[in-house]
């Protein structure tokens, strides 16, 4: 008996044999949740945000940023290795997430810190520039 799974290892693996190469992260499963959906009203609402550094303090001004359904949109490629078109969350209590279907990468970092903690944005960087470091190298 695996010690991870226990008894539902069964079933884990059921649950994957039935999304070969997770379908919903490469085809079109998730093409709902990416497109932008803001106005200029919504636009400047999130620009607020982040010019007040309450969003994406890690993610350099200039870069346009807007809202899909799925979350913070990207619609430019980030200098820490983001590809345009993908998709993150930046929460409340310092949880992240980002979607990269471009680059291929999921990363999670869930914690619950109300409001900005700036040890966690620099946890949150260094995963990222780390992971896209490491995606660089293994193309190399």
């Amino acid at each position: 008996m695996d010690v991870f799974f226990g008894e539902f290892e069964q079933d884990w693996d059921l649950l994957f044999a039935a999304q070969p190469r997770a379908s919903w992260f490469y085809g079109q499963g998730l093409d709902w949740a990416v497109p932008p959906q803001l106005n200029e009203a919504g636009k400047a609402g999130l620009k607020e945000l982040r010019d007040r550094g309450l969003i994406l303090a890690e993610i350099p001004p200039e870069i346009p940023v807007d809202h899909a359904l799925g979350g913070l949109y990207f619609a430019t490629d980030v200098p820490c290795g983001r590809s345009k078109t993908s998709i993150a969350w930046d929460g409340l209590t310092n949880s992240n997430w980002l979607l990269d279907r471009e680059a291929g990468i999921a990363m999670v970092l869930f914690v619950q810190i109300l409001l900005v903690d700036s040890d966690t944005k620099i946890l949150w960087s260094k995963l990222e520039r780390e992971v896209y470091a490491m995606l660089r190298k293994m193309k190399e």
